[in-house]
């Protein structure tokens, strides 16, 4: 009998154990890890025209507010021409993270700047969402994203919409 409370306590601790750690490597996701992640998805969703992929992004919070989402996510394909040759970070400086802790509560928002090249075109994006929002868990996911042709972005400096940071998608012409 004793054997078997052992076997049974022995298999507990380490159920607990390998739980305990599982989830800890999720926390110890980087930002970078979470946006790329997040822009990967993105780029599956325009490469296949998967507006049910794209739209799954977004916060419930978006999804409320923003009442021609579903038209936006086709402008949004419509409006990339061209195949995907590749995407990147756009520079170092193409992330920045807001996080804040009040009262023990902790809200987590990733703004991240990306650049796109098809066979017609470089497009840039911005893209910013809440990965952590311990007052609305309604907020977690894509806030926003703006996107324009490198040919409307004369600047020298990284894409960042327009700082507006208005939900859903931002198609700048």
């Amino acid at each position: 009998m004793k054997k078997i409370c052992l076997l049974v306590m022995s298999l507990l601790m380490t159920f607990c154990c390998t739980a305990c750690i599982f989830d800890i490597s999720i926390f110890k996701k980087s930002n970078e890890e979470i946006a790329d992640e997040t822009f990967s998805t993105v780029i599956e969703a325009i490469e296949s025209k998967d507006q049910t992929k794209l739209l799954g992004l977004f916060s419930k919070t978006v999804h409320n507010e923003v009442h021609a989402l579903e038209e936006n996510a086709l402008e949004l394909f419509e409006f990339i021409e061209g195949d995907i040759l590749s995407f990147s970070k756009a520079m170092e400086s193409g992330m920045i993270t807001h996080d804040s802790v009040d009262y023990g509560k902790r809200k987590k928002e990733i703004e991240s700047a990306f650049n796109i090249t098809t066979t017609e075109h470089i497009y840039y994006f911005d893209i910013k969402e809440c990965t952590r929002d311990d007052y609305n868990d309604d907020n977690v996911g894509i806030v926003s994203i703006y996107v324009i042709d490198s040919e409307n972005w004369g600047k020298d400096y990284v894409y960042r919409g327009d700082a507006e940071w208005a939900p859903g998608i931002n198609i700048v012409q």
